[in-house]
């Protein structure tokens, strides 16, 4: 399918992330910088859509709290109920969590689309701006059917079968095994899957545990 409707209203949600690291001057280190609509500025596709960006309050760290993941999901469901698609950036080492408790718990008629960055934005092959056009174009363009999505190097996953299968990759998400997914070729989104109906928890909690046991039995 080829993206389409150049009206579409969509909403960016900034949740910090490498997509989002500029290099300190001083120190030379990779910190939080770039906001949503700064993100959005160095895609080459800024015009294309009604895009209004959003910024989460500024993380210096991954998410790692459960009032954090929540605070996401209200967020999507928010925008969710005034936008045609919700697009989100954050990092890559939470994301497939993320977006996973986001396709249980977020009831929403409108795509929602995941998506970050392996390189920083001031590093070489900087993947950030191509990662984000391909989530804008895919929450543009698929059913609300398919659930939450995870787009990452022009590959698409449904969010209850993305993982991250290597730490410095370009490539570095992958299908778990048996699970379809999808391709991005310049501006066609190619599905390979039919999504099919499945009982979801539908509610976003009040609160999460703060750990889950392990238990081992045998």
């Amino acid at each position: 399918m080829k993206t389409g409707n150049p009206k579409r209203r969509l909403t960016l949600i900034a949740a910090g992330g490498t997509i989002s690291h500029v290099r300190d001057p001083r120190t030379g280190q990779s910190v939080p910088g770039l906001t949503a609509a700064e993100l959005l500025h160095q895609t080459t596709i800024a015009n294309t859509y009604q895009v209004r960006p959003i910024d989460l309050a500024e993380r210096t760290k991954p998410l790692r709290h459960p009032n954090e993941l929540l605070e996401i999901a209200r967020c999507i469901r928010q925008a969710a109920e005034t936008s045609s698609g919700v697009v989100v950036t954050q990092g890559t080492d939470t994301v497939e969590e993320v977006a996973y408790l986001v396709d249980e718990t977020v009831r929403a008629t409108v795509p929602i689309v995941f998506t970050g960055a392996m390189r920083a934005s001031w590093a070489s092959g900087y993947d950030g701006s191509r990662n984000l056009e391909n989530a804008l174009r895919v929450a543009a363009t698929v059913p609300a059917d398919y659930g939450t999505l995870v787009t990452m190097h022009d590959e698409i996953f449904e969010a209850w079968s993305v993982y991250k299968a290597d730490t410095g990759a370009i490539d570095a998400f992958t299908a778990r095994r048996g699970a379809a997914w999808g391709r991005i070729f310049g501006d066609h989104v190619m599905l390979t899957w039919r999504p099919i109906p499945r009982a979801r928890f539908g509610e976003i909690p009040l609160t999460l545990p703060s750990s889950v046991p392990i238990v081992m039995m045998g």
